[in-house]
């Protein structure tokens, strides 16, 4: 799941990309979109850190989207971000502020969709892609590209990234619902990143120079290493 966030201060704007978003979706099985509408763009700074990829307008009142991407870079944020505008000269002024592309009004599905493609094999590719987990209190986010490994421990689902560890109810089929491609399953209790793996010996995987050494079951072996030699190139 793929949180959008468009920004447009015209809500006709809006739903035209959002009725390109749910066709994209019903042509692409794999790629569900949790879409968010923000009619201002101060708005969307003030919650810019939920969202994996932006369309935003250039002109909007109190903040056009040009300085709203110069503060949202400023922020250090690499969000994927497209301007949607009417007039092909403004949105040159986004490769300033390292828009992915713009889109012209009324925008274009074929267009859309071409370039919709391109971003998300560069997320998926990248691990960009923003996991939410129910918290105490609220919800939290987790970079995918961070996540070390994800265990389950008494029905607790547990998130391990080199600084932190994150817990949730929930389970590992759950989990895998959400991760990307490069998270393999490797035992019962189990999910690992492969950006991760530092060593693969006997039947032990070894886990950011030694952050832990995570045993790999007879049952998952061979599909664990069919996908761990497809990532690594080794075959």
């Amino acid at each position: 799941m793929l949180n959008i966030a468009i920004v447009d201060d015209e809500q006709a704007e809006f739903k035209q990309i959002e009725s390109c978003f749910l066709r994209f979706a019903e042509s692409n099985e794999d790629d569900k979109f949790n879409i968010k509408w923000y009619p201002d763009a101060l708005d969307f700074l003030d919650d810019y850190q939920s969202a994996d990829i932006v369309f935003m307008d250039i002109e909007m009142p109190h903040l056009s989207g040009i300085e709203a991407a110069e503060r949202l870079r400023g922020m250090g944020c690499e969000i994927p971000l497209v301007f949607v505008t009417n007039m092909a000269q403004y949105a040159l002024k986004g490769y300033e502020v390292n828009a992915v592309d713009y889109i012209l009004k009324p925008v274009n599905y074929t267009r859309f969709s071409s370039l919709l493609k391109k971003i998300i094999r560069n997320v998926k590719e990248s691990g960009d892609v923003g996991i939410f987990i129910k918290v105490p209190g609220g919800t939290k986010r987790l970079n995918a590209s961070e996540i070390l490994f994800v265990e389950i421990r008494d029905h607790l689902l547990v998130y391990h990234t080199l600084d932190q560890k994150t817990e949730t109810w929930s389970t590992l089929k759950e989990a895998e619902k959400t991760l990307p491609e490069f998270f393999v399953r490797c035992n019962h209790g189990y999910i690992v990143n492969l950006k991760h793996i530092t060593a693969v010996v006997d039947d032990t995987i070894v886990v950011a120079d030694g952050k832990a050494n995570i045993p790999i079951s007879r049952s998952k072996k061979k599909e664990f290493l069919a996908k761990f030699n497809r990532y690594t190139g080794l075959k």
